[in-house]
């Protein structure tokens, strides 16, 4: 038994994996090719005509789903729900987690009154990464703005308004 680095773990916070060297595939002479020793999942470079083509591209798809993993989880991490399916939930978002433009656009979507202003609008939230990325906002505002849901607290308004540099 080969003494190498122990298999990626696929749970917890350990972003570890194994690399593949060309010793570690073995010839299979029932299918004339080469085969990856430790993995036998149908992934990139497990079975190969050459060791070292083998070892690299299985590197490179190992490389290329950890960095799928890390994206996964920080935005998991990242995400803040929508609690308070309101306005005023929308208002407290942006009041703790927006830029200036997220919040002029926020209250250029709540203002608006046009499906079309409305759907552009939107479209130039979804370029912001906080509102796109980590919370479920544009759903809701979509959903209010279609059954004309437009009540907040006149304080959220004028503190938004404050973080966006309108006042």
């Amino acid at each position: 038994m080969k003494k190498n680095a122990p298999e990626s773990k696929r749970s917890g916070s350990a972003s570890m994996f194994r690399l593949a060297r060309p010793e570690d595939f073995d010839f299979v002479p029932e299918i004339g090719l080469y085969e990856l020793s430790f993995d036998k999942r149908p992934v990139q470079g497990v079975r190969c005509e050459n060791p070292e083509e083998g070892a690299r591209r299985y590197n490179e798809w190992q490389q290329k789903m950890r960095q799928v993993r890390m994206k996964e989880r920080r935005h998991r991490n990242n995400f803040k729900p929508l609690l308070n399916l309101s306005w005023n939930g929308i208002f407290d978002w942006c009041l703790e987690n927006g830029s200036p433009d997220e919040c002029r656009l926020v209250l250029a979507l709540y203002r608006s009154h046009d499906r079309e202003e409305q759907r552009v609008l939107r479209q130039q939230l979804r370029q912001h990464e906080g509102i796109h990325r980590e919370t479920n906002i544009l759903m809701f505002s979509a959903l209010f703005s279609i059954t004309g849901n437009n009540l907040a607290s006149a304080d959220k308004i004028s503190a938004v308004e404050k973080k966006g540099g309108e006042k």
